[in-house]
């Protein structure tokens, strides 16, 4: 997925296709759409787009979202939970941001919560209508749903969704993007939390780190099921993923309905999934004659990341008796695979060759392992340092963009300014008319009257605006943004609380 740097769209470049967008879309509230800029910076750089891959998604972009808005989200059929949401219909392609989060942040602007609650939720949805392109009014490809007859398979939710997630994380958090340094537990921000152990089990069956399961999820599913099939040629690919899907929104589902049978079953039939594939990569790598040194490792540590994942499930889900997934038998499994993996020779021969082995063993061993068999330990902290390397640094630099949220998108509208003033009024008492008060520094040379909603809203895009946004977006032609390549690592604590159920589509 690598590109060449002549291949790819300039910063100067971006920052005008960006202007034209927002140009073009008056409906775009403009306390939201100065973050496209950072944005189409970002994702460009992380998913490593040459130019006519960022024209593409710019164009669905462009395509799909005609309206940015911060709304209730009752009123535009969503749920209320929801952090933000992205609809795309032919009366209603837009993004909405939910308005209690905005007011969340306001009241308590820290930075977490602004990373969390305004740039990564937007930036999730953002993701979202990037990914989806239609072609003759034809639905062809939209993350990692599988399009089938110009229609998405419905089945396919909770796959897309999480790696959305981590998609959204590489170019929004400020973190490092694991809390471990054995790249085990990836940073989370709140939306779907209850699909990130399923989802790292997933990452560690098909040896792809999260941070490149994001990747994958950026080029499609095409793209994805061609790139697992290459990978593992002699693995029922299909078939594991429609377990894997299910299994995610059997958990998803279960979780929102604390049904504990079903949050077992979903992991139980994942495991199966997973115990099979790496039951196939271990089976050929006893029969391959390259790299089998570093296969092993890698086998050795998505083990490790499983086991080390699932030890961790019952407490989370809250599972007791028999729904305990920690004690369940396919853990026996894992632990054969780790034996035979630290004891390689014990399925590397066949009888007849062990009964020689004592007569000519260097030479027998030799054959099938190559000039590494001496070397054939398993040394958990020395594999991550070889194969996946963890980076201390934040995947971004959001100090400039923190600071321009709280300018444009936290600073009170003029209608809010006027609300405030009111309700000062009504709770003083002692004074009876609005005229005998002092009016706000503020609202000096301005008439209170005429404040219907229509009037309100025309006067705030108005106010000084277009001389924020420009410095807004002089501002980003100079900042250089931390980019970080994959494979960096920490999690971030959750900003609002969702009683588990999840808040961004």
């Amino acid at each position: 997925m690598q590109t060449d740097k002549e291949d790819k769209m300039s910063k100067e470049e971006i920052i005008k296709y960006v202007d034209d967008l927002i140009k073009a879309n008056k409906r775009y509230d403009k306390r939201l759409s100065p973050l496209l800029y950072d944005f189409f910076l970002r994702a460009n750089e992380k998913f490593e787009w040459p130019r006519e891959e960022f024209l593409e998604k710019y164009q669905n972009f462009k395509n799909n979202v005609k309206k940015i808005k911060i709304v209730d989200m009752k009123k535009v059929g969503m749920p209320s939970l929801w952090m933000g949401g992205f609809r795309d219909s032919n009366n209603d392609k837009a993004i909405y941001i939910n308005e209690k989060v905005i007011e969340n942040v306001k009241n308590a602007p820290t930075n977490e919560g602004i990373n969390a609650g305004i740039v990564d939720n937007l930036f999730h949805e953002c993701l979202h209508a990037t990914d989806l392109k239609r072609s003759d009014g034809k639905l062809v490809r939209n993350g990692l749903y599988k399009v089938t007859n110009f229609d998405t398979n419905q089945k396919d939710t909770m796959l897309n969704e999480y790696a959305n997630v981590l998609s959204a994380s590489l170019i929004s958090s400020d973190k490092t993007m694991y809390t471990d340094d054995l790249g085990i537990d990836f940073i989370n921000n709140g939306s779907y939390s209850t699909l990130k152990c399923p989802g790292e089990i997933l990452s560690a069956t098909f040896d792809i780190t999260e941070p490149q399961l994001a990747k994958l999820k950026d080029k499609g599913e095409d793209f994805f099921y061609k790139y697992l099939k290459n990978k593992f040629p002699y693995a029922d690919i299909e078939n594991t993923l429609d377990v894997f899907k299910s299994s995610l929104n059997i958990i998803f589902n279960a979780s929102n309905n604390n049904d504990k049978e079903n949050i077992s079953l979903g992991f139980k039939n994942m495991m199966d999934a997973a115990n099979n594939v790496i039951s196939c990569r271990l089976e050929n790598v006893l029969n391959c004659s390259k790299d089998k040194k570093e296969t092993l490792d890698r086998i050795y540590y998505d083990m490790f990341k499983i086991r080390t994942i699932v030890k961790s499930v019952d407490r989370i889900y809250g599972l007791e008796e028999n729904n305990k997934v920690d004690d369940w038998e396919a853990l026996v499994t894992y632990v054969e695979f780790e034996e035979k993996a630290e004891a390689y020779n014990k399925q590397l021969f066949t009888q007849e060759e062990k009964t020689k082995k004592g007569e000519n063993a260097q030479e027998l061993i030799e054959s099938k392992l190559g000039h590494d068999y001496k070397h054939l330990k398993f040394d958990i902290e020395e594999i991550v340092r070889k194969y996946y390397p963890q980076s201390k640094e934040p995947l971004n630099d959001n100090t400039k963009l923190i600071e321009k949220v709280k300018e444009i998108t936290l600073k009170p509208t003029i209608k809010e300014k006027i609300k405030n003033f009111i309700n000062k009024v009504k709770n003083i008492k002692t004074i009876s008319s609005i005229k005998e008060l002092p009016l706000p520094e503020e609202f000096e040379q301005q008439e209170l009257k005429g404040t219907e909603e229509h009037k309100l809203e025309e006067n705030e895009e108005n106010i000084d605006f277009r001389q924020k946004s420009a410095n807004f977006r002089n501002s980003i032609k100079y900042e250089n943004t931390i980019m970080h390549n994959i494979n960096t690592k920490t999690k971030g604590e959750q900003y609002i609380s969702k009683e588990n159920k999840e808040s961004t589509r």
